[in-house]
């Protein structure tokens, strides 16, 4: 059994992914929590947010940060070398989201339907 052991609990996760293979990335509570590893657990380095609701999917790539906000009816870009937002979208209700290079793939479950964006790097 792995911990996220956090600064402040974390009432629920909602997404994970890995920024690098030190660094795990979780959305919990509106925010951006970052973990590094601690032995076999792993620790909070840091959080932040951008006003996010508590439906938060997320998605890294190439040093970007995808975030896919189900109850803000947005999915953002952000840099993860200083969190600086690099582009925003509205869609109706973004509930996954997928980044790989140049393309950002987001499904919006209003209108069933998926939605590609080609990204500059």
């Amino acid at each position: 059994e792995v911990q996220l052991v956090t600064a402040t609990p974390a009432a629920a996760f909602t997404a994970v992914t890995m920024k690098d293979p030190e660094t795990l990335l979780a959305a919990a509570d509106g925010q951006v929590i970052e973990f590094g590893r601690d032995g076999a657990n792993w620790k909070e380095a840091g959080r932040w947010s951008d006003g996010f609701g508590t439906k938060v999917r997320l998605a890294v790539s190439e040093g970007r940060l995808a975030v896919a906000d189900a109850e803000k009816n947005r999915v953002a870009l952000y840099a993860l070398s200083d969190r600086r937002k690099l582009a925003e979208t509205a869609v109706a209700a973004p509930t996954e989201v997928a980044l790989n290079g140049a393309f950002l793939v987001v499904y919006d479950a209003a209108g069933q339907r998926l939605m590609k964006y080609a990204v500059s790097r």
